[in-house]
């Protein structure tokens, strides 16, 4: 809740397309409340989150960004295993899945809510 209400929310992209389309995944959705809602949203991502289209940006979220979050987190889900995503098995219960919450943002009605830093070299996954 309190992520959005704040005035200033600071997140990073799981990928970005050359058109500027940001994808954001997230578990339980806070995330992307907070990305969706807060006042301000700043967002940081390195140039290894570029991707040339839209469908490219998903895919990369899905098998590149999301595999590597479960291992982070050590979360029992099938591409946590081998890293290939196998999103139709995924919603079963015994899984704890990473892609339930996708926020595409392709534009902004606030003009000035959103600001995109993009650094230089690769950060994060």
């Amino acid at each position: 809740m309190k992520g959005i209400t704040a005035d200033y929310y600071l997140a990073s992209a799981n990928a970005i397309s050359q058109n500027g389309e940001m994808v954001f995944f997230s578990a339980y959705g806070n995330r992307t409340a907070g990305i969706a809602c807060a006042k301000n949203l700043i967002v940081v991502c390195g140039i290894n989150k570029l991707s040339s289209s839209l469908d490219e940006a998903m895919k990369r979220a899905r098998d590149y960004a999301t595999p590597l979050n479960c291992k982070r987190l050590n979360w029992d889900t099938p591409c946590f295993k081998d890293g290939i995503c196998r999103e139709g098995i995924c919603f079963s219960p015994e899984y704890k899945r990473m892609c339930c919450q996708i926020l595409v943002i392709e534009s902004e009605v606030s003009p000035q809510r959103i600001s995109l830093i993009m650094v230089g070299e690769p950060l994060g996954f």
